[in-house]
């Protein structure tokens, strides 16, 4: 039976099942065990990435209609999911793509008060109906419409079985920032000013430095980054990976790229047709100056064994 040996500082919470302590000299050890995994599941898999309150409040809305039954409507014509984490630029990729004129959308459709406001409006009964009544709303402008996803909205989509029910031809696009830090604090920002977007002004707020703050959203990215992956491999999908800062640097060749790995005849971009424009604030690089300056004098003081 495999094991590995990690060792942690001071003594860690009670072990999982499948887990055990075991001292080791002046340290506690944790003993993981390859059993520990005999219980998981296909139904299990995803048991740890929560519902968020978007989906549980259209879950409300639509109650056992929620899910995907036969005769709902089909949308008969590709879609690209944007897969994306907050701050990762996804607005900024979704407006470029759509000034190719081969994609179009890529709004914020899948936030609860958008679902449940448009489905009233429309008198869609089921969520198979309010999606199929948003493509034919807001996806006539292309040959593929795009629709946004964080990693709770699209695991969401799978379980009511939208994917593939409503949209069996999916295309996949899925935005990283390599730029960890930069991202948290760009997020803390946003959250503080309420400004998401260049055509948006904001709040005014005067938002003070703070580690914790900032360290709290890398945690967070980093866990979503990691859930997204695992849905990506576990469902088998392969997605277009654009790196926002190559975005940025090379976006014709970026755009290309993506172009080519989803099958479709390149499109150039066209800049004077975006509606966005990089988001600049002088604070984002005092923050990053001192959230590492900070954090490297404290491992720097940290005894050595």
């Amino acid at each position: 039976m495999g094991r590995s040996r990690l060792p942690l500082p001071g003594v860690p919470g009670e072990p999982r099942p499948g887990e055990r302590l075991e001292r080791a000299g002046r340290g506690v050890h944790l003993i993981w065990r390859s059993d520990a995994l005999r219980g998981e599941t296909p139904k299990t898999f995803f048991h740890d990435i929560t519902a968020s309150q978007h989906e549980k409040e259209i879950t409300a809305f639509f109650g056992r209609r929620t899910k995907f039954q036969p005769g709902d409507p089909v949308v008969e014509a590709p879609v690209c999911f944007l897969l994306f984490t907050n701050r990762s630029g996804s607005n900024f990729l979704g407006d470029v793509l759509n000034s190719t004129g081969a994609f179009c959308g890529f709004g914020e459709y899948t936030n609860c008060e958008t679902v449940i406001n448009h489905a009233r409006s429309w008198q869609a009964g089921s969520l198979a109906e309010y999606y199929h009544r948003l493509h034919q709303s807001h996806g006539q402008g292309a040959p593929t419409f795009g629709l946004k996803v964080n990693v709770q909205q699209l695991l969401f989509l799978v379980r009511a079985g939208i994917i593939p029910g409503v949209f069996p031809q999916t295309k996949w696009i899925w935005i990283q920032r390599a730029d960890l830090l930069g991202q948290a604090i760009s997020l803390y920002l946003a959250q503080a000013t309420q400004q998401w977007t260049s055509e948006q002004e904001g709040n005014g707020t005067d938002v003070p430095y703070s580690f914790s703050e900032i360290a709290s959203r890398m945690r967070g990215i980093s866990k979503n980054n990691a859930n997204l992956a695992r849905i990506v491999g576990g469902l088998g999908l392969d997605p277009a990976v654009v790196i926002y800062e190559h975005l940025l640097r090379w976006p014709g060749a970026t755009i290309r790229q993506v172009f080519l790995h989803l099958g479709m005849e390149p499109a150039p971009h066209k800049p004077r047709q975006m509606k966005l424009k990089r988001q600049e604030d002088e604070r984002k690089a005092e923050f990053k100056a001192q959230f590492a300056a900070e954090l490297a004098h404290a491992i720097g003081k940290v005894p050595r064994r």
